[in-house]
Order: structure tokens, then C-alpha cells, then sequence
């Protein structure tokens, strides 16, 4: 993927725990009801859950509306930002 995005900003807000609005998405690498992998401009998010169902997705805005039962996300991979604890341990 070039270094020139178009978008650079991730933002990922969930509702109750049944539905996910994100920004920076880059590209769906898997979806199923059980797991949602995601490659977004900070890295891989894995997302798991139940009945988990990709609504909408721009690959152009990089906005991505999915919903179903949340019940774990991890990041991973690439930069990731400086978290609190990272910054507190320092």
C-alpha cells in the first residue's frame, strides 16, 4: 500500500456493544459472523464477537459500519501510536 493516503486519521466509536463506526479503514482482509479483521491506517484490528455483519464500507473515505456483538478488538502490527501507558512507563 503507497505511503500517500488519502486519509490518515483512525477513529472507532461502538455503540452498547452492537454497533461499530470506524474511520481509516484501508482494506476488509476477513469477515465472517465470529471475527472481522481490519487493516486501518494504524495498524491490523481484529474484532470478535457474535453475528458480526459488515453494513457499509468506503474503501475511498475509509468508513466502515458494522454491526453485532462485540466482545473483543486487539490492534496489531504496524505503528500504533503512543498509548497512556506507554507514555506513563516511560
Amino acid at each position: 500500500m503507497s505511503d500517500d493516503k488519502s486519509f490518515s486519521v483512525h477513529n472507532l466509536i461502538i455503540e452498547q456493544c452492537k454497533k461499530a463506526n470506524m474511520s481509516g479503514i484501508e482494506e476488509v482482509r476477513g469477515c465472517d459472523e465470529e471475527t472481522v479483521v481490519l487493516q486501518t491506517v494504524k495498524g491490523t484490528l481484529t474484532i470478535k464477537g457474535e453475528g458480526l455483519n459488515i453494513l457499509s464500507f468506503s474503501k475511498s473515505s475509509g468508513e466502515l459500519l458494522m454491526e453485532g456483538e462485540i466482545t473483543a478488538l486487539a490492534y496489531s502490527g504496524e505503528d500504533r501510536g503512543k498509548g497512556l501507558f506507554k507514555r506513563i512507563l516511560k
